[in-house]
């Protein structure tokens, strides 16, 4: 592999230096969002893995972190079901027991009858029941939330993709906005004594 001489570098396009610039910083970024946990306390629920910023999944549990409490019940419960089926595995085994209520809540909300299902999957009925009562009180709405993990230096909570910058991060590496004036206020955020500008603007004066 050849070098890139001084030559080599004079002579690169304007838009590749910007290229490369957006590059660095977006992997300077990668090291201060926090990575994030999905919660649901329940010891019978599938093992996660911790959700690295640049998963495609993360603007949308970043969003969530800041504003999945100001859903409804139903629509927050929907949410959470969905960043659960998207979320990366973790080590581990799947949890039957988890698996046997949600197809007894199935066949409960189907309009079978607990004996009815009882029978039908060699179950006891009190070990029906017991399943029913668990199912409804392991619902994502009260017991699901999104819990941000801090790297050492870096920032404390996730960027909020419903504000102009977190936006702007939402959408990865080329679409940050790498200009002039954004390399001035890079170094008017240095010099308030900041590492950079997404710090200052998620931390403030």
């Amino acid at each position: 592999m050849s070098l890139m001489t001084e030559k080599d570098a004079e002579n690169r396009a304007p838009g590749d230096i910007r290229a490369e610039k957006r590059r660095e910083y977006w992997e300077e970024l990668k090291r201060r969002w926090p990575r994030l946990e999905l919660e649901r306390r329940d010891s019978d629920a599938r093992a996660l893995a911790l959700l690295q910023v640049d998963h495609p999944l993360y603007p949308v549990a970043a969003w969530a972190f800041h504003h999945g409490d100001e859903l409804d019940e139903s629509s927050r419960s929907g949410l959470y079901a969905a960043l659960e089926g998207g979320w990366p595995r973790g080590p581990g085994r799947s949890r039957t027991r988890r698996v046997a209520r949600a197809i007894v809540a199935v066949l409960k909300e189907a309009g079978v009858r607990t004996e009815l299902i009882a029978s039908g999957l060699g179950r006891s009925v009190g070990d029906v029941q017991d399943l029913l009562r668990e199912s409804a009180g392991s619902r994502p709405p009260s017991r699901a939330r999104i819990t941000p993990l801090e790297t050492p230096g870096g920032l404390p909570k996730p960027y909020d993709p419903q504000t102009i910058t977190g936006g702007m991060f939402a959408r990865g590496p080329d679409e940050l906005l790498f200009t002039r004036e954004w390399e001035l206020a890079e170094a008017l955020a240095r010099k308030l004594g900041f590492d950079s500008l997404p710090e200052l603007h998620e931390r403030g004066l």
